[in-house]
């Protein structure tokens, strides 16, 4: 086997190289059974958050709130202009992170709900790997597809067979991103 670094502009220092295998990621069923096991319940409550005001860290400048002018926006104000969504047009580059912070009032088994849109690839997905406190919680939000929609959909995050992904949350700060993968469009 061979390694090569090439020179391109900038001089580096190198302390260690290592190769390891990728981590092995368990499935939303196995999951879903150690739930189960635990006997956790479904949370009473509900947690709302508007996306562009919650987050709590970004890899990217250029991810920025942005303008929608849907009346289902929210804030809306006829005839005003407000920075009511995030990521648009520019979350499209591989790698570029979204990260965002909400509060959990009461332990219990939450399913994520998001208000989406992705308008911009005619009848293409496209994908993002999806992290609930700083970890892929099973091998399916390695990357999680969002179809081709021509406007905003309620959508939650669900199984193959539309089954709802359910989380158990404790109460206090949590934590979700959603990194920009290109999947089956390029390594």
């Amino acid at each position: 086997h061979k390694f090569r670094l090439q020179y391109v502009a900038q001089p580096i220092s190198i302390a260690e190289i290592s190769l390891s295998a990728p981590p092995a990621y368990r499935s939303y069923e196995d999951l879903l059974a150690e739930y189960r096991a635990k006997g956790y319940k479904n949370a009473s409550k509900t947690i709302e958050f508007q996306a562009e005001d919650h987050v709590s860290d970004k890899n990217d400048s250029a991810l920025h709130r942005v303008p929608n002018t849907d009346p289902r926006s929210v804030p809306y104000e006829a005839g005003y202009t407000r920075l009511n969504a995030i990521g648009d047009l520019y979350w499209e580059d591989g790698g570029q992170k979204l990260e965002w912070s909400f509060n959990v009032e009461e332990d219990g088994l939450y399913r994520i709900d998001l208000r989406v849109g992705n308008w911009f690839n005619q009848d293409l997905p496209v994908y993002r790997k999806i992290e609930i406190d700083g970890e892929v919680p099973f091998q399916e939000f390695l990357q999680y597809s969002f179809p081709y929609y021509k406007d905003w959909k309620y959508r939650s995050l669900v199984t193959e067979s539309g089954d709802p992904y359910l989380f158990y949350f404790k109460k206090g700060l949590h934590k979700i991103s959603m990194t920009t993968v290109l999947a089956e469009y390029a390594d």
